[in-house]
């Protein structure tokens, strides 16, 4: 999947991607503070290493969106995916947010193609959206594309009454029930959850406390098959849709790690001719 690029973006693609040259993937595990800017997030990311453009990173966003309370956005890099050559972590940021990080993506070598579907905020007007990837031999990929928002996203005011109790956090998984040896599955699964940013004020103008979930992980054959690091850019009810290769029978186990050490779990059987 090709990278779509701007126009009318020109400066700005040239910072980023003077800020990406001479350097390299420096793993973070969980955004906590908003870096000031764009640049800022991705000198904080990358150090040393020479980050190149590529087609072979792609990123799906809508050029124009309505609602940017929840912005569909698609990452795929072109990849063997082997234990010898493969993608292992995918970091997105967007301009012009609070929060600029995005998310981290973390892949298994043998699970099949490195392609994962979510959904963030934006606030309104024109976003540059910037993503790299780290693989396995340390070189960094990167590539850009742009979304325009009508309504922003990233309002402060909740419509939230004061002392309003959060609901209960409901975890949902779907993939299928049985698959081939080998066979690709789609893999889908959210979190009923505010992902309360930690911006946002109650009708009374109280500041309601950050609460999100920061980590989501997939398990299966007794290892991480796929991770993410959420920031408060990803939406409320977060969801990530990813491919995952059925190689023998068992559960598929979800975590859901939130602010303050609760952890909400999921599990789904799979059975594999």
């Amino acid at each position: 999947m090709p990278a779509a690029r701007g126009k009318g973006l020109t400066r700005r693609h040239a910072l980023y991607c003077g800020a990406a040259a001479g350097a390299a993937l420096l793993l973070t595990r969980r955004p906590v503070v908003a870096a000031v800017s764009m640049e800022e997030a991705i000198a904080g990311l990358l150090v040393g290493r020479k980050a190149t453009p590529s087609s072979r990173l792609g990123i799906e966003v809508p050029q124009a969106f309505n609602y940017g309370i929840t912005v569909p956005l698609g990452i795929a890099v072109d990849s063997p995916m082997t234990r010898e050559d493969h993608v292992r972590s995918v970091h997105v940021f967007a301009d012009g947010n609070p929060f600029p990080e995005v998310v981290s993506l973390h892949f298994a070598p043998e699970n099949g193609p490195a392609r994962v579907s979510t959904r963030f905020r934006l606030d309104s007007g024109k976003h540059l959206i910037w993503a790299a990837a780290e693989l396995s031999d340390g070189s960094v990929l990167t590539a850009t594309s742009e979304v325009s928002v009508v309504i922003g996203g990233c309002d402060k005011d909740s419509g939230i009454a004061p002392n309003t109790p959060e609901p209960q956090p409901v975890p949902r998984v779907k993939l299928p029930e049985r698959a081939g040896r080998g066979d690709l599955v789609e893999v889908h699964s959210h979190i009923l959850h505010r992902m309360e940013t930690g911006l946002r004020a109650d009708t009374a103008g109280n500041l309601l406390p950050r609460r999100i979930i920061h980590r989501m992980e997939c398990h299966y054959t007794g290892r991480v098959v796929f991770a993410a690091e959420l920031s408060p850019a990803i939406a409320a009810n977060a969801y990530f849709g990813f491919p995952m290769r059925a190689v023998e029978e068992g559960d598929v186990a979800f975590a859901w790690h939130e602010d303050g050490g609760a952890v909400y779990r999921a599990t789904q059987h799979i059975a594999v001719d």
